[in-house]
């Protein structure tokens, strides 16, 4: 199983017993913004305020935006389907 920051209230990033947590955190670069085609390729341990931070510039923001945004990753809100006020 993989799991991103941990922040997830749903139980998404808890192992199996007898399984293996392979933990994406330190795989957290920004690897490419195109701001015209509104996209970004990033690593999963991107925190979603790092998005938001990197984008900030070019007039946007990354819009799931979950109460722990400071400290959620983007592979867990793939991963889990997080949202947020924005996202409505």
């Amino acid at each position: 199983m993989t799991r991103g920051a941990g922040t997830g209230l749903s139980g998404g990033a808890l192992p199996h017993e007898n399984g293996l947590l392979l933990v994406l955190t330190r795989l957290n670069r920004i690897l490419d913004i195109d701001p015209v085609s509104r996209t970004a390729r990033l690593q999963p341990g991107v925190r979603n305020l790092a998005i938001s931070e990197a984008v900030a510039p070019h007039g946007l923001y990354y819009a799931p935006d979950p109460s722990s945004q400071i400290a959620c990753s983007i592979g867990g809100n793939v991963a889990e389907n997080s949202g947020g006020v924005h996202c409505l």
